[in-house]
């Protein structure tokens, strides 16, 4: 959700800063119009069919019977609006409900055995849940070639996740962890 609203705010500084050019150059050819004593450019109150018909210098026999009337306001931008700022967010919410549950059904045992489970080493990692730690020391495998899986190289000031504080085998609890760097390398 909060990538959806980003993207909003994108926009709307996009279409802020497009729509303020256009202003600014309106705002010069009035201004132009001014100085050089020409009439000033049209704007949209003043373009009626009415004017028009008296600028070809034709009379409408509409406008004969009913005085110049303000235009209705289209109420299109405002559903747009309305869908735009309620719409869309709920079909976000709902969409992201259905693939949450479609994601939970197809894989109920790694829901159940939770994120210290080997199983879910393979599965995405919510970051929120992660324990993350600052290296204190270099550490290069013994092996000029390091086991994939088993050694991490890493540097002293490095940012690791920590995936796991328990050992494979017994279960319990050790001083060697299971940790990703941010690279994507596990050891």
């Amino acid at each position: 959700m909060i990538s959806v609203a980003e993207q909003f705010s994108n926009l709307r500084n996009t279409l802020g800063s497009i729509l303020g050019i256009f202003t600014l150059l309106r705002w010069l050819r009035t201004l132009l119009a001014k100085i050089t004593g020409r009439p000033p450019p049209a704007d949209a109150t003043s373009l009626t069919p009415s004017a028009f018909a008296s600028f070809q210098g034709l009379t409408s026999p509409s406008s004969a019977n009913t005085p110049d009337a303000p235009p209705t306001p289209s109420k299109k931008p405002f559903v747009i609006f309305l869908l735009a700022v309620f719409g869309l967010p709920y079909l976000m919410s709902k969409l992201i409900r259905s693939l949450a549950s479609q994601s939970s059904q197809q894989n109920p045992q790694a829901a159940i055995e939770g994120p210290e489970s080997n199983n879910a080493l393979s599965q995405p990692i919510d970051p929120s849940k992660l324990l993350f730690c600052r290296v204190l020391y270099d550490y290069t495998p013994p092996n000029p070639s390091p086991t994939e899986g088993i050694d991490l190289p890493v540097k002293k000031g490095d940012l690791v996740a920590v995936l796991s504080k328990l050992d494979p085998i017994t279960g319990q609890e050790c001083e060697w962890w299971r940790c990703r760097s941010r690279d994507g390398k596990l050891g």
